[in-house]
């Protein structure tokens, strides 16, 4: 009798590993270096991909959080998660639970966060005495909005970030107000050469945007907080 009590034993064992088994898959993928703004505007989610190695511009949003999982921005992360269906039945997302970090690797995008003064404009360097005045051009980036504001000397502009990588950035098109501009030299001008920018590069709190022939280019500078 007791033979046959432990068989059932392990047989409803087995069933039930069975059952976890299929129920929880395990999977890898990266983890980008920043999280985004969630849809409700509060919350933050992380971005990843699925695929072997990073390919610019390919990160989606993971709509779940992953259990046993500590972010620290400014890194990129491989990770072995194993992934199942969420016990809220009124919640069909997926549910991810951190098995192992396989990879931590400093990135340096989170660089581009901030507020950036306007230096060089197309190779000439701004004259000095106008930068210490109210309306010196500057942008400010924030990857956790993938958005881009600021002001081109008279107008304030507006716009997104459609992909940001290592050291490639790609800006939408900017709407912008539409201000009487008594010096309009640079009226307009600093948000749609941005429109042609591709590539980034920040080196002692200087940010240096360039097209990919390198002939279209600006220099900001960080502005200290």
């Amino acid at each position: 009798m007791n033979t046959m009590k432990s068989f059932f034993f392990l047989l409803i064992l087995a069933i039930i590993g069975s059952c976890s088994t299929k129920n929880d898959q395990t999977t890898q993928f990266w983890v980008n270096s920043y999280q985004i703004t969630s849809e409700d505007g509060v919350s933050s989610t992380f971005l990843v991909q699925h695929s072997d190695s990073i390919l610019p511009g390919q990160w989606e949003v993971l709509n779940s959080p992953i259990e046993g999982f500590t972010f620290e921005e400014g890194f990129l992360y491989r990770l072995t998660v194993a992934r199942s269906e969420n016990k809220d039945q009124a919640d069909s997302s997926l549910a991810y639970k951190l098995v192992t970090v396989d990879k931590k690797i400093a990135d340096h995008t989170t660089d581009l966060n901030g507020k950036w003064m306007l230096q060089i404009f197309k190779g000439d360097t701004l004259d000095i005495s106008f930068h210490v005045l109210e309306h010196a051009p500057f942008m400010i980036i924030d990857l956790s909005k993938m958005g881009v504001n600021g002001m081109d000397g008279c107008n304030n502009f507006m716009g997104k970030l459609e992909m940001v990588s290592e050291t490639q950035i790609k800006f939408g098109n900017m709407a912008l107000t539409r201000k009487l501009c008594s010096d309009s030299s640079l009226q307009d001008v600093v948000s749609e050469l941005l429109v042609d920018i591709d590539n980034w590069n920040v080196k002692d709190n200087a940010l240096k945007l360039t097209d990919n022939e390198s002939e279209r280019f600006m220099t900001f500078q960080k502005e200290q907080e």
